[in-house]
């Protein structure tokens, strides 16, 4: 049987992750630990725990105040994801094309999720999406579906990058919000 060790406090910077792991019971083989992380504080945390499965979920601008832009905390973790084992496993959001970018950098082995139900689609991109333009070419981004922001159904109408084909789709489960 495994036993999980995870920060339930939602503490994700460094100091959060390594006092879960301090008051975690024995840590074993059989010990699973799952984190969230900071955007900011990903690499060290990398550097430190060594995952064998990484997911990215999505870049947001909601740390402005902190970070700056979202293409500066992607263009950081492209770096972070050059310097991982390529053992590691990355399972990354195709709705997102700053994850896909980021993801591109990484030469083991990467999978990702997405939705696909047109249903859950918005008509039209909100006021405050957080990516219009490709990072691999400066095009606009043009969607057949979006879902939560720049999140959706994706292409580049210059470079023709585009939302990747996905192994797992996002699930039926009992959270409120499309993204949950």
């Amino acid at each position: 049987e495994y036993t999980i060790v995870h920060n339930a406090t939602g503490a994700n910077l460094i100091n959060g992750i390594a006092g879960t792991l301090l008051t975690a019971p024995e840590l074993s083989q059989k010990t699973v630990a799952v984190f969230e992380s900071d955007e900011a504080a990903l690499g060290k945390i990398v550097q430190e725990v060594k995952p064998t499965i990484l997911v990215l979920l999505n870049l947001f601008r909601d740390q402005l105040d902190r970070y700056g832009e979202v293409d500066i905390v992607a263009e950081k973790w492209k770096e972070v994801i050059k310097g991982l084992p390529k053992d590691t496993v990355i399972i990354a959001n195709a709705d997102d094309p700053l994850i896909v970018h980021v993801v591109k950098s990484f030469k083991g082995k990467v999978e990702y999720f997405g939705i696909d139900d047109k249903k859950l689609a918005k008509k039209n991109l909100q006021h405050a999406t957080d990516s219009t333009y490709c990072l691999e070419c400066g095009g606009k981004l043009s969607y057949e579906a979006v879902y939560v922001s720049h999140l959706g159904e994706w292409y580049c109408v210059n470079c023709k990058a585009k939302r990747p084909s996905f192994t797992y789709q996002a699930l039926n489960q009992p959270l409120i919000g499309t993204y949950n």
